[in-house]
């Protein structure tokens, strides 16, 4: 038996999940999906890559900072220097001027958790519907029948799902809700044979349908053999379409691009992806949330601002404290031990 259960395997899982097996601590993660990286997961298609989630990520956090100067100096990361701008239906199409520096991981935005995972034993496509805690104990049960027992457990998922499987335990469920919501997003990729015409690589777009947009081959090593775009759909779209079909959300989203660009667009490939848990609204920056009693930590970028770099300071600052939690505890069982033999 583990000491400790990792539910996802994203960005503050992984984050989490690295500080605390380098210190020692046996660990395995739960992760529901075929691959690792949570909303910053990417996908493979015939001739290329591209990110159906997180964009880009930027730095604020020196602690952040550090790490990606190494992953920078490993070629994990690098920085994504190209024109920027954005749409405002008013003013037109503008460039971004004194914009921060975007960074992407490489070859996929997804392996910025892969390599904060590393060899640590995670298992796929299993997605924990039940947790029960004894006194000693968690069982964790997924859809394909299988359970875990760990002494103790972290939870990264976002707070509608943290609260279904562990409201119950928490001896404050009412500090959840004053961490941000995640709320819906429609993403839309697509191929073309030949490269569009657009004012920009990247951008914004404020208007009721498209809220972003990237040519993805402008991404460092995105070695993609055809054209690649991707469109995300504005929070009001996503949150009133949330439940129509994807061939109607792809059209939309295409056909608003094709007339925001004036021009047409014949794609050779397109993909849908509608993440229910995406965008944040938010609220206070708790950070992380620890309950020793029970044995359960939580994290994730809905704890802290909701960007890549809220997740992975939101993990490792959970690790921080149960570390310090285990530390304390050896102390006091070392303690004990040295009385009990005078």
């Amino acid at each position: 038996m583990p000491q400790l259960m990792i539910l996802g395997a994203g960005v503050a899982g992984t984050a989490c999940a690295h500080t605390l097996s380098n210190a020692g601590i046996t660990l395995e993660v739960v992760e529901k999906s075929r691959g690792t990286g949570g909303r910053t997961a990417g996908k493979r298609f015939e001739g290329g890559v591209f990110d159906q989630g997180a964009r880009y990520f930027t730095i604020k956090d020196p602690t952040f900072a550090k790490y990606i100067q190494a992953q920078m100096a490993q070629g994990t990361v690098k920085p994504w220097h190209i024109s920027f701008g954005s749409y405002h239906p008013n003013q037109g199409w503008q460039a971004l001027q004194d914009q921060p520096t975007r960074y992407v991981a490489c070859p996929q935005m997804n392996n910025l958790a892969k390599s904060l995972l590393g060899n640590i034993t995670t298992h796929y496509q299993h997605k924990i519907i039940r947790a029960v805690y004894n006194s000693s104990s968690w069982h964790l049960y997924s859809d394909h029948g299988q359970v875990w027992q760990a002494k103790q457990v972290v939870c990264t998922l976002p707070y509608t799902q943290t609260k279904e499987l562990f409201g119950s335990y928490l001896s404050n469920p009412t500090e959840l809700s004053k961490a941000g919501v995640n709320t819906p997003t429609w993403v839309v990729a697509f191929t073309t044979s030949h490269q569009l015409s657009l004012p920009f690589h990247a951008g914004f777009i404020h208007s009721s349908i498209l809220n972003w947009f990237a040519y993805e081959n402008s991404k460092p090593q995105r070695s993609n053999q055809q054209h690649t775009y991707v469109l995300h759909a504005s929070a009001a779209y996503s949150q009133a379409n949330v439940d129509t079909p994807a061939a109607e959300v792809k059209k939309t989203l295409i056909d608003a691009f094709a007339t925001l660009t004036e021009q047409t667009i014949h794609p050779t490939q397109d993909f849908t992806h509608r993440w229910l848990y995406a965008d944040l609204i938010e609220g206070q920056s708790l950070g992380e949330l620890y309950y020793p009693e029970v044995g359960l930590g939580l994290c994730g970028d809905w704890l802290l601002g909701g960007r890549v770099e809220g997740a992975y300071l939101s993990g490792v600052q959970l690790a921080q404290k149960i570390l310090r939690d285990y530390t304390s505890s050896s102390l006091i069982h070392n303690e004990e031990s040295t009385h009990g033999n005078s």
